[in-house]
């Protein structure tokens, strides 16, 4: 048993040799992406050396190890843990409850993982692993081989049909995003464990079929919802989400008959084709002829006893255009409103999405409809004599986005001063002419002392001019008036 808890010195001093190693590997560019905290805690053996652990241990030293690790600046590197012997053991749970229940050091490890020792051979439909609580964690499966009972496999098929119904099993209902095996090549007179056969010299079915996935199932591959997945074929997909291919693997556990099998790629673009790569018992992850898509779907006969992934590229949504909009001049003061109309060549189309990527801070623009966009802007007298770039795009959703980009520019003509035409007194009332430019709003102001004391009477919106101001309070013979423009 690893002995130390807490601050413990050999407990800390382990953690920092650690740290230590995974500085070696990245300073010779082969930097960790996972580190383990201990292989099968729960192991005993006699016949090689463990190490038992339990969960407190794991919580202390998950931190005295992350706390390594940010010292040496490879805090970058994932923490794993438990890696029990079996994924669906309560002791395997049991090992990771006191750290992940934990808020102060649930945050420093991102992966939760086991090994799967405990399955039942030959018949994989009778032993479907759990779905382990996760804790908002990614879930590996790291481990597994056939050792259990009799130690032995072969290198048919069959056995082959064995790992693809298990590997479709961890992957769409224990939820794992990674599942490894064991032995590369491991083999004597009485067992076939590795993915190699008993010579070492040839691939076992095993191997070929696990290549149906991680061929094409690649790193940035998410698993999309499959609505239909019953009966004899057994299906899963998946999508890179920073490319446009597409990988669908379906597995046809039937030992004597092929199915004909209809996919319908609901909502998902496509190209006209998708390539079959087969693995069955004449075929080894080999390349077969493009089948047609026909709109959103296709049909393919899956051999008896075989593993299809289909590869595809995704099409490039349909760009959405854009009609020209003419430069614009205005004065200031002026509510400009323009429509920018879009059209989206998708069948049947998708919601357009709009943005206002350059313009003035206080232009807008606003939805109409689901292709059309609104414009808003009312320049203000301080940006007279401005001409001003306004950029707006329209994008179609979802995934993968393509948009169009329409440009113009507003020019917003030179202020003039306005201009008292005539000023008379009638009736105690002050009525003043202006002449001056459309747009702006106009507002009187007042003061009987020219040396300030100015105040606001009122203001006119965006009046026609000429326009008449009235000041109908002129008691004070000596008053003075200021027009000014806004805002």
């Amino acid at each position: 048993m690893y002995a130390g808890l807490g601050g413990n010195a050999t407990n800390v001093v382990y953690a920092q040799q650690l740290a230590s190693y995974l500085v070696s590997m990245k300073s010779q560019n082969l930097p960790i992406y996972a580190l383990s905290i201990q292989n099968e805690p729960d192991v005993t053996n006699a016949g090689y050396a463990c190490c038992g652990w339990i969960g407190q241990q794991f919580h202390d030293f998950a931190t005295n190890l992350y706390n390594a690790m940010v010292a040496s600046n490879v805090a970058d590197t994932k923490i794993m843990l438990p890696e029990s012997e079996n994924w669906a053991s309560t002791n395997a749970t049991n090992f990771y409850l006191p750290t992940m229940t934990d808020p102060s050091t649930a945050t420093n490890v991102s992966i939760i993982a086991d090994h799967n020792y405990d399955g039942i051979y030959p018949d994989p439909a009778t032993d479907i692993p759990i779905q382990l609580a996760s804790y908002g964690k990614t879930v590996w499966e790291t481990e597994v081989a056939i050792l259990y009972p009799g130690g032995s496999s072969d290198s048919s098929m069959q056995n082959g049909m064995y790992w693809a119904q298990r590997l479709h099993a961890f992957l769409t209902v224990a939820q794992a995003s990674a599942y490894h095996y064991w032995w590369l090549m491991y083999g004597n007179s009485t067992a076939n464990q590795g993915l190699t056969d008993i010579s070492t010299s040839v691939l076992a079915k095993r191997a070929y079929v696990i290549g149906q996935y991680s061929r094409f199932v690649r790193p940035n591959y998410y698993r999309l919802g499959v609505t239909t997945n019953s009966g004899a074929v057994m299906v899963s997909a998946y999508k890179d989400t920073n490319a446009s291919v597409f990988a669908i693997v379906a597995i046809n556990s039937n030992y004597t008959n092929s199915v004909n099998q209809t996919f319908n790629l609901t909502n998902f673009f496509t190209t006209g084709s998708v390539t079959p790569w087969i693995t069955s018992p004449t075929l080894s992850l080999a390349s077969q002829s493009p089948a047609a898509v026909s709109g959103s779907s296709f049909a393919y006969t899956l051999p008896a006893m075989s593993v299809v992934t289909f590869v595809g590229q995704a099409a490039t949504n349909p760009a959405p255009t854009m009609a020209a909009v003419p430069n614009q001049v205005i004065n200031a003061g002026v509510t400009l409103l323009i429509t920018n109309p879009a059209t989206d060549l998708n069948v049947p189309p998708l919601q357009l999405a709009f943005s206002l990527l350059s313009g003035p801070t206080n232009a807008s623009l606003s939805s109409l409809d689901a292709t059309d966009a609104l414009l808003t802007w009312r320049p203000l007298v301080s940006q007279a004599n401005t001409t001003n770039l306004i950029t707006v795009t329209a994008a179609v959703s979802p995934p993968p986005s393509m948009s169009a980009t329409n440009s113009f520019t507003v020019t917003v003509n030179p202020l003039t001063n306005p201009v008292v035409g005539s000023a008379t007194v009638s009736g105690g009332q002050v009525k003043l002419t202006v002449n001056g430019p459309q747009g702006p709003d106009y507002t009187l102001l007042t003061t009987t002392n020219l040396t300030g004391g100015w105040q606001v009477l009122y203001t006119t919106n965006s009046p026609m001019t000429p326009l008449t101001l009235v000041d109908t309070n002129s008691a004070n013979p000596a008053r003075f008036y200021r027009i000014q423009l806004g805002p």
